[in-house]
């Protein structure tokens, strides 16, 4: 019986661009946070995809194998608008059950719904929903299953554009092709596991008995890959947020510690209002920063390779006596912290709050003044949603806060009533054509 829909939009990022600006049209087009030979491939569109760039691929490696590559800065805030797009495209067809990431969402098929041919027509219709109501060149390929990790295992057989419907009975010879890493959250780490024990295909994978998985994971997590292999429904645990995290990539001519810090306090900024947000309070504050190899080989005459030992991203932590979610305390550590950084140009800093807990389910802070500054925060917060573009902000990032450092994770999806969610090259744009 079909119970899952899942649908992954295909080359978002990209696709979305092409929507937005016909002359990029059937180009090979690529999405990078800065445009620079350094820079990282954030999404490539179908044609580029065609000559072997891909997400994380530098910008230099991504043009020599495709000369007509159009690089385009990513626009945060575009991407989230059609994502919601989107989500009411899909929402006239079947209810959107969860959102994955910006670009992928699964949903429940109720029982009226779970025939293959029923099913198929509803996976279609979503599909069509989207390119009608939203875009002609924004792709999607659907995956229709007995549970949602084959859901999500289908959805990734055709691309781009693709519709791959699993059911019970083409299990498991449906699966035997495909490599371990074909599977939802088995990545290098879970394969060499897998591959110490002795499984190192999906036919010894699924040969296994459910003692012998809940041996290989250590846990209860291998007894729910046993049945969710036989096309199962598994009742998954509900998650805990652990960590919420901003990084940003400095542009080349803004290396120096004193961009590196500013830019830090930016991210500071902007962590605490999400994290107020989204109603939790932090135990612990960290802040990364990965030096700029090249440019420390020119200051010291040395070759790259000399100095690659030197590109390890450095990290420092504070932890907090009392978890909060106040900007100022977020402040004044990451000051704390970044007077220990190594000397020399960086080239990507990053702030992460970790040990997070429901506000109001931790110990907090009884002390009048930190909850009276805590009061100051939430009305911070308020303000800026209501008259957006920073119009309070802390004296910090004086200067800064203007600047948008807005971005987008891959598995979570910013609102738009927060600060930074609109990128300072944003320009007005009309609806796609």
């Amino acid at each position: 019986m079909l119970r899952t829909l899942y649908l992954d939009m295909n080359s978002y990022f990209a696709s979305v661009e092409q929507q937005f600006r016909p002359e990029l049209r059937g180009r090979p087009v690529a999405t990078l946070p800065v445009v620079a030979p350094s820079g990282c491939c954030v999404a490539a569109s179908v044609e580029a995809k065609r000559f072997g760039v891909y997400t994380g691929m530098r910008l230099r490696e991504a043009m020599h194998r495709c000369p007509d590559l159009v690089p385009v800065k990513t626009r945060p805030r575009l991407y989230i608008e059609t994502h919601h797009r989107v989500l009411e495209a899909i929402d006239t067809v079947v209810p959107v059950d969860t959102v994955h990431s910006i670009d992928e969402v699964s949903c429940s098929l109720m029982a009226n719904e779970r025939e293959p041919a029923r099913a198929r027509a509803i996976a279609q219709a979503a599909k069509d929903a989207i390119r009608s109501r939203v875009g002609e060149w924004l792709r999607s390929s659907v995956g229709v299953a007995p549970n949602i990790m084959l859901a999500k295992v289908a959805s990734n057989v055709r691309k781009p554009d693709g519709l791959t419907i699993i059911e019970h009975g083409d299990l498991p010879d449906v699966l035997l092709h495909l490599d371990l890493r074909a599977l939802p959250n088995i990545g290098p780490k879970m394969e060499a596991r897998l591959r110490a024990a002795g499984v190192g295909t999906m036919q010894q994978l699924y040969d296994q008995s459910e003692h012998e998985l809940e041996r290989i994971w250590g846990g209860v997590v291998g007894r729910r890959w046993y049945h969710l292999l036989r096309g199962e429904v598994v009742q998954l645990p509900r998650t805990h947020r652990r960590s919420m995290s901003h990084e940003h990539v400095l542009p080349p001519d803004e290396r120096d510690d004193a961009s590196a810090l500013r830019t830090l306090l930016r991210l500071t900024h902007k962590l605490g209002a999400r994290l107020r947000t989204e109603g939790c309070i932090a135990g612990r504050i960290g802040i990364g920063v990965r030096p700029d190899v090249r440019a420390q080989a020119r200051v010291t005459g040395e070759g790259a390779s000399a100095a690659v030992p030197r590109a390890r991203r450095w990290h420092a932590e504070h932890r907090f006596s009392v978890a909060c979610a106040d900007t100022a305390d977020f402040i004044a550590a990451v000051r704390s912290l970044f007077e220990g950084k190594p000397d020399g140009p960086s080239a990507l800093v990053s702030v992460v709050v970790s040990e997070l807990a429901e506000k109001g389910q931790a110990e907090e802070n009884l002390f009048a003044a930190p909850r009276r500054r805590e009061a100051v925060w939430q009305a911070v917060d308020a303000i800026n949603r209501r008259f957006k573009d920073q119009a309070v902000f802390s004296g910090a990032i004086h200067g800064m806060h203007q600047e948008r450092l807005g971005g987008i994770a891959f598995h979570s999806v910013p609102s738009l009533d927060l600060p930074d969610t609109v990128p300072d090259h944003e320009e007005e744009h009309a609806e796609p054509s």
